[in-house]
């Protein structure tokens, strides 16, 4: 629920360039017939407005906090890094948009 609430949160943003993607995901057991006791999943959003991003943290927050009351489990929302959005130089953009084409 959560990765699919990031996925709808990221979309919602994507008119100011935010994505947010769940790649990674640690499942003790992983076996297929056993029900996990511990899933770690990895959420990157990037953009290049702060506050995009931020309102995308927000949500993820928001439905950390609500499955876990719904599902009487813990979780725990670590961040790992919150890099500043740079935008590219525009000729390095030109420099790349020509080698794309030629």
């Amino acid at each position: 629920m959560i990765i699919e609430d990031v996925r709808h949160a990221a979309c919602k943003e994507m008119v100011y360039g935010t994505v947010g993607t769940v790649g990674k995901l640690d499942v003790s057991p992983n076996a297929m017939n056993v029900i996990p006791g511990l899933v770690k999943f990895y959420v990157d959003i990037r953009g290049i407005d702060k506050n995009s991003i931020q309102r995308v943290a927000d949500r993820l927050a928001d439905s950390v906090s609500k499955v876990a009351k719904e599902h009487d489990v813990q979780i725990a929302l670590e961040s790992l890094a919150a890099e500043t959005p740079t935008l590219l130089d525009k000729s390095i953009c030109s420099l790349l948009e020509e080698s794309a084409a030629q």
